[in-house]
């Protein structure tokens, strides 16, 4: 499936507590899995529906953030 963020996740769709999504998802029987990807390519990610620019001292380069999805 498609990845999600946090950061997609809020300020997308509105989510405000997106592990709480993720445990109701698991708990419904679905499986989840997660990665740790730069913070730079969900920038990028998210930036083709909406516009998101970081503060320029921000090292997002180096930031991680976790992306999850469901396996189908």
């Amino acid at each position: 499936g498609h990845r999600v963020t946090l950061l997609e996740a809020q300020l997308l769709f509105g989510i405000r507590n997106l592990t709480s999504e993720l445990t109701r998802l698991r708990q419904s029987g679905y499986k989840i899995e997660s990665r740790s990807v730069p913070m730079v390519r969900v920038l990028r990610r998210l930036n083709e529906t909406a516009q998101c620019y970081p503060p320029t001292n921000l090292p997002i380069k180096k930031l991680k953030c976790t992306e999850w999805w469901i396996v189908r």
